[in-house]
């Protein structure tokens, strides 16, 4: 089974609406903006982490609000994690009931075990069936099957 890199670095253009208020300190402002999303999920996937703003330019005034506002372009790069159907991840058992559950970094894991004395806290590897990505969710919800070494 080939296990490909989970995380994925994208360029992304982004509109930011900045108030008067702010204008002045515009740029921190939206670095403080693209930090507030960090740990969430979006069409690409959960953003890890803002690495580098490329890019800020005055897009327009807002004049339809009459507020003094003003629209920035931004662009910059960042670090998602997306698991594919298929990708084999590790994480660490967090329930061992009637359903087993797992965690790591980025998702929530349930899965189905072939083996018998699972303990909590225990480092596995599961095969993705299927994930669902909920837009401003803080994990990935993904269903699996442990993957067993040929050595246990």
């Amino acid at each position: 089974m080939e296990s490909r890199e989970i995380k994925k670095v994208v360029k992304e253009t982004l509109n930011i609406v900045i108030p008067p208020e702010y204008l002045n300190t515009y740029k921190k402002y939206i670095e403080n903006y693209l930090r507030k999303k960090e740990g969430y999920i979006n069409r690409n996937g959960l953003l890890n982490k803002l690495m580098k703003i490329k890019k800020i330019k005055v897009l327009k005034n807002n004049k339809q609000e009459f507020t003094g506002s003003v629209i920035f372009k931004v662009e910059y790069i960042c670090e998602y994690y997306n698991p594919e159907i298929d990708d084999v991840i590790e994480c660490n058992i967090i329930q061992t009931d009637d359903i087993f559950i797992a965690k790591n970094d980025y998702a929530i894991i349930i899965f189905t075990s072939k083996k018998k004395n699972q303990e909590m806290n225990d480092t596995i590897k599961v095969k993705i069936v299927s994930k669902q990505m909920i837009i401003g969710e803080e994990n990935i919800r993904i269903y699996g099957e442990e993957v067993i070494e040929n050595n246990e």
